[in-house]
């Protein structure tokens, strides 16, 4: 009995597996045509909706959490491009083509709200919006430009020079106070953040271009490392840029509050 038992169980499977193995590339299809993969779910506008077109204020404030969730998301490429681990470029890549599609959704919103008609306040807060999105976007364009450069370097395990360790470091810094900022409208971005960021910087390049002025770097490596370097430094500005114009719509609702 055991013996059959087992037979009748192989025998089972078996005729499963021939039975599904001609349609399952269809079930596959039809099931992924079902469900979104996480990234999809994200790339969704979580707080926009036509419903809501018609009460201005709801829109505007709509409008402006939207924005904010795409710097969450430009936020968290950067954070992981200062990390540097490797194997991270399709997440970052990710990352990007969601900001996009959040931005998308947002100028079709506006289209959609300048044609139901709007106040003066609400037509000159709009450009402000928009321009802060657009910030955000460029941030995750200048982070996937420097995870790309950075990958045509081959990885080898040395140590990294001190001037690479101190910028990470500084900008590190300034992102918990963006950070920070984002969160609670009464705390500002130190000015000395972002200038230690910019000091950093220029001590990096001069690093890398000495190091391809005495034959450590090759003009490759030095080109690359240049541009990684000043891709970083470009996503700083433009998210620095965001939640200063930012800081004006939180400091609003603070005082509504």
């Amino acid at each position: 009995p055991a013996a059959m038992l087992a037979l009748f169980h192989t025998i089972f499977n078996v005729l499963g597996v021939v039975l599904i193995w001609p349609i399952a590339g269809h079930l596959s299809r039809f099931l992924e045509r079902r469900f979104r993969r996480a990234g999809e779910d994200e790339a969704l506008p979580r707080h926009i909706d036509n419903t809501i077109i018609a009460v201005p204020a709801l829109a505007l404030g709509a409008l402006e959490r939207e924005v904010a969730h795409i710097g969450d998301i430009a936020l968290r490429a950067l954070e992981i491009a200062l990390r540097d681990a490797p194997d991270t470029a399709d997440i970052v890549r990710n990352d990007h083509r969601i900001t996009m599609r959040l931005n998308r959704a947002v100028a079709d919103f506006i289209v959609q709200f300048n044609r139901a008609g709007m106040s003066a306040d609400s037509a000159a807060r709009l450009p402000r919006i928009l321009r802060v999105a657009r910030y955000y976007e460029r941030t995750a364009e200048f982070v996937v430009e420097a995870i790309e450069t950075a990958d045509e370097l081959p990885r080898v395990q040395q140590e990294q020079p001190a001037a690479l360790t101190a910028f990470v470091t500084c900008a590190e810094l300034l992102v918990t106070a963006i950070h920070s900022a984002r969160t609670d409208a009464r705390i500002a971005v130190p000015e000395a953040a972002v200038l230690a960021v910019e000091e950093a910087y220029e001590h990096l390049k001069e690093h890398w271009l000495a190091a391809g002025t005495d034959g450590r770097l090759s003009v490759t490596a030095l080109d690359a490392r240049l541009r990684a370097a000043s891709a970083l430094r470009r996503a700083l500005q433009q998210v620095y840029k965001a939640t200063l114009m930012e800081a004006d719509w939180r400091v609003d609702t603070f005082d509504a509050e």
